[in-house]
């Protein structure tokens, strides 16, 4: 649908075929997106229509019982047509988010199993500086973080896999632990006389390439949330804190997802 719309607007030649044939009698001066929702539309006309014959089709006769096996039948093909539609609008809106990234720093985004969630506006608060506008993409097995180039390009800065991530809540104390078991990230914690975070950075000794840390304070809005990886705290805001909140729980729940899938497979292979 989109890239007709596309073509029509920027193609003249195709724009004018169209028009020749919505003049088409055989066509009912319909253009070509009402032709092609068509059939999607009278899915849920069927449904309606068989509900009306079993109103008045007396229980128990055979015409009824054919009516109700149609009728289920029917809303089944429905059902189906809406989860594929949904399908595709989620494809095609990742194809988007792919052609919308600077080539040299674009991950490779279409995988099977991964599906659009969210993306919006975040600020990133990082050591040693204020807040940095942006542009954060959520799926359900990572959160990409881009920053914008030009008008609808963004470059990667990261692409985190959900599965071995923890978040630290906003106006959280806890300190953020790995969830791969291996070397703690970078600690968040909030301190209580100042409300702000402290951000533990690691610096690696080009020479000696020994991990050291350098505590900073960044200021930090209260409904701030960390993103943390076992080499890496990412700390981001929205504007208000009920954006915060719906990104924090949107994250939250595309994790837990990932671990019930997690909990499931290895309680099979067992």
């Amino acid at each position: 649908m989109a890239r007709i719309t596309e073509l029509t607007k920027k193609n003249k030649a195709f724009r004018t075929f169209l028009e020749r044939i919505q003049r088409d009698k055989a066509s009912d001066n319909l253009d070509l997106l009402s032709l092609l929702v068509m059939p999607v539309q009278r899915i849920p006309r069927y449904v309606l229509l068989l509900k009306e014959l079993l109103k008045y089709t007396p229980p128990g006769e055979e015409d009824a019982m054919s009516l109700e096996k149609a009728l289920h039948k029917m809303m089944s093909v429905a059902d189906e047509i809406n989860n594929r539609k949904k399908e595709a609008e989620n494809l095609a809106q990742m194809y988007k988010i792919q052609n919308n990234l600077v080539a040299d720093s674009a991950p490779p985004l279409l995988t099977p199993s991964r599906r659009y969630v969210l993306e919006g506006d975040l600020q990133e608060y990082a050591v040693g500086g204020g807040p940095q506008p942006r542009r954060c993409f959520l799926f359900n097995d990572a959160l990409m973080i881009t920053v914008a180039t030009s008008k609808h390009m963004y470059k990667t800065r990261q692409l985190i896999p959900l599965p071995d991530c923890e978040l630290v809540a906003p106006s959280s104390a806890e300190q953020v632990a790995s969830a791969a078991g291996t070397a703690h990230p970078q600690p968040v914690h909030r301190t209580a006389s100042s409300g702000r975070l402290t951000v533990l950075a690691r610096k690696l000794s080009s020479s000696t390439m020994k991990k050291q840390r350098e505590a900073v304070t960044v200021p930090v809005p209260d409904h701030a949330f960390a993103v943390a990886t076992h080499d890496k705290t990412v700390t981001l805001a929205a504007k208000t804190a009920d954006e915060s909140a719906a990104w924090f729980e949107a994250i939250r729940m595309c994790r837990r997802e990932w671990q019930d899938k997690r909990k499931s497979f290895f309680a099979v292979s067992t």
